[in-house]
C-alpha cells in the first residue's frame, strides 16, 4: 500500500478501505455487487462492555468492533475467551452483548433483518427476498399456532415472547435456529 493509500486507509479505517476497494474491483470486473447487511435489533436490554469492567476506551472500542465483525459463533466464543483472560468475568451486560452477537448471526442466517422485542411481543421482520427458509418458518407457526402468527408484509409475530433478560436471549438462541 503506498503512502497515499496508507493516508486514505486511516482516514475511513483499515476495514472499511478494504470493503470499498474490494467493491470497486467487483463493479470495474463486471460482477455484480455483494449486498452486506446486518439485523437491526431493538430490545430494552442493557447490551455493553461497562467502563468499570474494561477502563481502556481504544481496549472497549476495539471489542465492539471485532464483535461486531465476526462472521461466526466460534469467532465470538474466542473473543469471549479472550475477554475474560484480559478483564475477567463479564458482568451481565457485556454478556447480553456477546449474546446479542449471536443472535444477530441467527437472525442473518435466517433472512430476519429487524427484530424487536416490545410489550406487545417479539417481531421479526423479514427482507423484502423473505424469510431463508419459508419451509421452516411456516412450521413454527403451525406448530405454535396459538403464540406465532405471520402477517402478509414479512412479520412474524410471537405474541408471548419478549426480551428481558439474559435467559431470554438463551431462549431466542434456541428458538432461531428453527426458522433457518
Amino acid at each position: 500500500m503506498g503512502a497515499a493509500q496508507s493516508g486514505q486507509a486511516q482516514l475511513v479505517g483499515y476495514e472499511m478501505y478494504t470493503q470499498l476497494m474490494e467493491q470497486t474491483i467487483r463493479e470495474l470486473k463486471g460482477q455484480a455487487a455483494v449486498e452486506e447487511w446486518e439485523p437491526e435489533v431493538i430490545m430494552s436490554l442493557p447490551a455493553y462492555l461497562p467502563e468499570a469492567y474494561a477502563p481502556d476506551t481504544s481496549s472497549r472500542l476495539l471489542m465492539y468492533r471485532r464483535l461486531s465483525s465476526a462472521k461466526t459463533e466460534e469467532e465470538i466464543e474466542a473473543l469471549t475467551e479472550e475477554m475474560k483472560d484480559r478483564f475477567g468475568r463479564p458482568p451481565a451486560e457485556a454478556e447480553n452483548l456477546i449474546g446479542l452477537m449471536e443472535i444477530k448471526l441467527m437472525l442473518k442466517r435466517a433472512g430476519v433483518r429487524r427484530l424487536e422485542s416490545g410489550a406487545g411481543g417479539l417481531t421479526l421482520a423479514f427482507g423484502e427476498e423473505g424469510p431463508a427458509n419459508y419451509d421452516k418458518v411456516m412450521a413454527v407457526v403451525m406448530d405454535q399456532k396459538r403464540r406465532a402468527r405471520l402477517s402478509p408484509g414479512g412479520k412474524l409475530f410471537l405474541g408471548d415472547v419478549r426480551i428481558r433478560s439474559g435467559a431470554d436471549l438463551e431462549g431466542l438462541k434456541v428458538f432461531l435456529p428453527e426458522l433457518a
